[in-house]
C-alpha cells in the first residue's frame, strides 16, 4: 500500500509544482504585459513628439519660403526703382548739359556785343541810314 500513498504524495507534489509554475507564468505574463504596455506608451509619446517636430519643421520651411519670396520681390522692386532713378538722373544730366551749352552760346553772343550785332545787321542799318539821310535832304531841300 505504499504505492497509493507515494502516488498521492507525488501527485500532490506535482500539483504544488504545477501551481507554482502556473503562478510563475502568470507573474511573468503580467510583467510582460506591463513592460509591453510601457514600451507602447513610450513609443506613442516618441511618435507624437516626432509628429510635432515634423509639423514645426514644415511650418518653418513654409515661413522660410514665404520670406524668400518676399525678399526676392522686394529686391526686384528695389532694382526697378534704382533703374528708374538712374534713368531720371541721366535725363536730368542731359537737360543740364543742354542748358549749359545754350548758356555758353548766349554768353558768347552777348560777349561779342555791338560788333557782332553790326555784323549781323549791317546791311539793314546802312539802308536805314541812307533812307533817313535822303529823307532829311528831301525835307530840307
Amino acid at each position: 500500500m505504499h504505492e497509493p500513498h507515494d502516488e498521492a504524495d507525488a501527485s500532490a507534489q506535482q500539483a504544488t509544482g504545477h501551481d507554482a509554475l502556473q503562478a510563475s507564468i502568470e507573474a511573468l505574463n503580467k510583467k510582460l504585459v506591463a513592460t509591453t504596455l510601457a514600451r507602447v506608451q513610450k513609443e506613442g509619446a516618441i511618435r507624437k513628439h516626432l509628429e510635432q517636430c515634423q509639423q514645426q519643421l514644415a511650418a518653418s520651411n513654409q515661413a522660410r519660403e514665404g520670406l524668400s519670396i518676399t525678399v526676392t520681390t522686394a529686391l526686384k522692386k528695389l532694382a526697378l526703382a534704382a533703374s528708374t532713378q538712374a534713368d531720371r538722373v541721366d535725363s536730368v544730366e542731359t537737360r543740364l548739359t543742354g542748358l549749359a551749352e545754350r548758356q555758353c552760346q548766349c554768353v558768347a553772343q552777348s560777349a561779342a556785343g555791338w560788333p557782332a550785332y553790326l555784323e549781323r545787321h549791317g546791311v539793314s542799318l546802312v539802308a536805314l541810314a541812307v533812307a533817313v539821310f535822303t529823307l532829311g535832304l528831301h525835307l530840307l531841300g
